[in-house]
Formats: structure tokens, C-alpha cells, sequence
């Protein structure tokens, strides 16, 4: 047989209609190849996801040193000194309380 005779007889053969018709028969076989041969995963997409949050990151971390350099500075508020009486006056308290501090410390041993 040649190959002219076998597709005269496949050509004039009958084949019975598929189950749900021809749509269905072709969903079932797209979703088989789907199944073996699935396609290829576009790593141009993937990093590309990547870049947008990353970004907005970046641009937030940014922004927030700008604002901290931008926020204005407190002034700085102390107390005065202590005069030099105060001073003298703190150092007879101090002295004071270590002493009897010290007096307690002996006469309870």
C-alpha cells in the first residue's frame, strides 16, 4: 500500500462524534498538552514584580530621612548653673548627711 491508498481510506473512513462535541473534544485535548507541556515562566515578569515594591521602599525610606533632616530642631532648654552659694550651700547638705550617715553606721555596730 502507498501512502496515497491509506489516506483515500482514511479520508472516506467514518469516526463517531466526541463526547460534548467538537469545542469539548478540543478543550480536553488543550488541557492535556497544557498538562504535559506547561508554559514557560516569563522571568522578565517575575523580577519586574519585584522592582514596584522594592521602589516604593526605597522611595518611603527616602522620604523619611528627608523629612528627619528637614523637621526643625528644638531649641535647646537647660537650667541655669547654680550660683556659687547654692553650690556651697548643696556641699554643707551633702556633707551633713554623710556625716550623720557615718554616726549612724558606728553606733549600730
Amino acid at each position: 500500500m502507498k501512502d496515497d491508498d491509506i489516506r483515500a481510506i482514511l479520508t472516506e473512513a467514518s469516526f463517531p462524534e466526541p463526547i460534548g462535541g467538537a469545542v469539548a473534544a478540543r478543550e480536553r485535548l488543550m488541557g492535556t498538552l497544557r498538562h504535559h507541556y506547561p508554559p514557560e515562566k516569563n522571568y522578565a515578569v517575575s523580577r519586574r514584580s519585584l522592582r514596584r515594591p522594592l521602589g516604593a521602599i526605597a522611595l518611603a525610606g527616602v522620604m523619611a530621612v528627608a523629612l528627619l533632616l528637614v523637621w526643625p530642631e528644638q531649641k535647646a532648654e537647660a537650667d541655669p548653673l547654680p550660683s556659687e552659694a547654692q553650690m556651697q550651700q548643696f556641699y554643707d547638705q551633702h556633707e551633713t548627711t554623710h556625716v550623720a550617715h557615718s554616726l549612724e553606721n558606728l553606733q549600730g555596730s
